[in-house]
C-alpha cells in the first residue's frame, strides 16, 4: 500500500468485527496500528460510516471490507488518515 492510502486503527475489537457498522467499546485494548484503505463514506440505520478495505483477505469481515462510524474519531480514525492527488504535468 502507499503511503497516501494508510490509516491506522487501535482496538483490538476491530479484529473481531463481522458485520455492521464498527464502534469502539469503552473497555477495548489497544494493540498497536493497522494500516487500512478508505473508499467510501454512506449511511446505515442512521449512522454514518467510513467504508475500508482490510489488508488481511476477504474472508475477513464484509468480504475483506467493513465499516467504521464516523464522526466520532472511532480509533483515531477521523483524524488520522492521509490522502494524496496525483501530480499532473
Amino acid at each position: 500500500m502507499l503511503d497516501d492510502e494508510l490509516l491506522f486503527l487501535n482496538s483490538l475489537i476491530i479484529i473481531l468485527w463481522i458485520l455492521g457498522v464498527y464502534e469502539k467499546s469503552e473497555n477495548a485494548t489497544y494493540l498497536g496500528g493497522h494500516a487500512v484503505k478508505l473508499i467510501g463514506w454512506g449511511e446505515e440505520r442512521g449512522v454514518p460510516f467510513w467504508l475500508l478495505v482490510n489488508s488481511w483477505n476477504e474472508d475477513w469481515g464484509d468480504k475483506g471490507l467493513f465499516k467504521i462510524r464516523r464522526g466520532t474519531n472511532e480509533c483515531g480514525i477521523d483524524n488520522s488518515t492521509t490522502g494524496g492527488v496525483p501530480v499532473v504535468y
